[in-house]
């Protein structure tokens, strides 16, 4: 069972968690504190941004996988952070509409040069997308109905 967070944060240490998990999120790498100071939205310097590191640790927040590597957010951090964002409606990153026009495109052109059409598709092709990078086909072919 997840242990209770029992700590009621300030604003901005609620922001440096929110940072250290979107930044990690993104590099899955742990967070240094030099790249949370260098954030203009926090207005205060570096030895405040590694004090705050330290305290949302002791809140089992963050964890400091060795002395030389950065801050990575621990279960109850990820769920802390979570939270935070239903509560308040906000996001982590803006969100942005995800452009299917290329992908659709490359599929046509993938379907039409091996030689199957619109009806294949009534008939069932199966298409998969990874996340990241550009897109590409490698193979597609017809999915059969069993």
């Amino acid at each position: 069972m997840a242990r209770r967070i029992e700590a009621v944060l300030t604003p901005r240490q609620e922001l440096i968690l929110c940072k250290v998990v979107e930044d990690y999120l993104q590099s899955g790498q742990p967070v240094a504190s030099k790249t949370i100071a260098a954030d203009p939205s926090l207005d205060c310097g570096p030895s405040t941004v590694r004090n705050e590191l330290a305290l949302l640790e002791e809140h089992d927040l963050l964890a400091h996988p060795h002395t030389s590597a950065g801050r990575v957010p621990t279960d109850a951090g990820h769920r802390y952070v979570v939270d935070l964002l239903l509560h308040t409606g906000r996001s982590l990153v803006p969100v942005r509409p995800l452009a299917l026009s290329l992908t659709r495109r490359e599929v046509e052109d993938a379907m039409a040069r091996g030689g199957l059409d619109r009806e294949a598709c009534a008939r069932g092709v199966g298409a998969g997308l990874a996340e990241g990078g550009e897109p590409e086909t490698r193979h597609i072919g017809e999915v059969g109905n069993g």
